[in-house]
């Protein structure tokens, strides 16, 4: 027997079997990890932590890691929620010898 369920819209916030569902997916994510590319979690939250040295290579290495994110949610069959995502920069004046 198998049972079909069509599902178009998320657990609700704080729901108690929230975890249970989030962690497979989360763990999937979170193994795209590498030197270029890193994703934290906290909670039902992600964040991605990239660098680049100048704007241009923070700019490509950016739009590698989103197209990375992009292909492995698409493999999960997961959405994202473009409008609940938000982008922070960094600069530094630092100057290393």
């Amino acid at each position: 027997m198998e049972i079909k369920l069509i599902c178009s819209k998320g657990c609700p916030q704080g729901f108690v079997i929230s975890p249970n569902l989030w962690n497979p997916y989360l763990n999937q994510l979170l193994s795209l990890n590498s030197d270029t590319l890193f994703l934290q979690a906290f909670a039902g939250d992600l964040a991605l932590v990239l660098a680049g040295r100048v704007r241009k290579e923070l700019e490509n290495n950016t739009n590698k890691a989103l197209a990375t994110i992009a292909n492995k949610l698409r493999e999960l069959k997961l959405d994202l929620s473009v409008d609940k995502c938000q982008g922070l920069a960094f600069r530094s004046n630092v100057h290393h010898r």
